[in-house]
């Protein structure tokens, strides 16, 4: 009995042993101060050559691993959500995190940034906002590949709005956001609600011309207006302003000219501006 109670106590013993060497080599992991550049360099770089190859499984395992060290980014996000699209599996999960993390935004930015000639430097300058992952890396053209691709037959309208961004052409993306049709997701009312940019403004006002001095014959007078400004999503943007003032307390004056007397009074008088701009 005694060597029965001893042998027990030994095998607990060595199982809390074994127990407390697995959890003080989980903690080790914490306690290791994590590289985000060169886990995220070796992670997109392994995601990118499985995605061209067509290995979604092994695609989304090393995205989640990345993930989980390094917290979820633009980029990744938009790995799961492409992956997800060609397994035919339900993205609604994976896009409305994306839309809620505004993703859209920062990959709109990263497109138009890789365009510049001076991209590389751009990156170095901000690698953070980047994501660690250099401009023009060969994972943004599989993904913009691969989204033409699934745009010949998109599922749903937010699938095809997303695709549109994916494959890279930020013109017809800031064009789908104009049509009505995309209001039935939750794409655009996400973006016109939560971004400014992307709407334009009309703004009318009202109030009191006055003069300044002694005046006997400009009195004071009502004006009422509107202006208009457009989005501010696309590098250009266009204004005018339309101000009516109603010379309701104005009196009538009289000038000399061509050997006459003539008499001015307007009921009314307006002003019209337009404004283009470029930033």
């Amino acid at each position: 009995m005694k060597t029965q109670i001893l042998f027990l106590s030994l095998l607990l013993s060595i199982s809390v042993m074994a127990q407390k060497s697995d959890l003080e080599k989980k903690l080790q992991l914490y306690n290791q101060p994590i590289d985000y550049e060169a886990y995220t360099l070796k992670a997109i770089n392994k995601a990118t050559l499985q995605l061209a190859e067509n290995k979604l499984d092994s695609v989304t395992n090393t995205v989640n691993n990345w993930t989980f060290l390094c917290g979820r980014s633009e980029i990744s996000q938009r790995i799961l959500i492409i992956t997800a699209i060609l397994k035919g599996e339900d993205t609604s999960h994976y896009i409305q995190q994306y839309i809620n993390d505004d993703f859209y935004y920062y990959l709109y930015q990263r497109l138009e940034d890789t365009k510049y000639t001076r991209r590389t430097a751009l990156y170095y300058e901000r690698k953070a906002y980047y994501n660690y992952v250099p401009l023009g890396h060969p994972i943004d053209s599989i993904i913009m590949e691969k989204a033409k691709k699934l745009l010949e037959n998109p599922r749903n309208l937010d699938e095809e709005l997303l695709l549109i961004l994916f494959s890279g052409n930020t013109n017809k993306f800031d064009d789908a956001l104009k049509k009505r049709k995309y209001e039935r997701g939750i794409i655009k009312p996400h973006i016109r609600k939560n971004n400014f940019n992307v709407t334009s403004a009309v703004t009318l006002y009202t109030g009191i011309y006055t003069h300044q001095g002694k005046n006997n014959i400009l009195g004071n007078s009502s004006t009422i207006g509107m202006t208009y400004t457009s989005n501010l999503y696309k590098k250009y943007m266009l204004g005018f302003h339309l101000k009516f003032r109603i010379n309701n307390n104005d009196k009538d004056f009289n000038y000399y000219a061509f050997d006459s007397i003539n008499t001015v009074n307007s009921n009314l008088s307006y002003s019209l501006g337009i404004l283009a701009g470029y930033k």
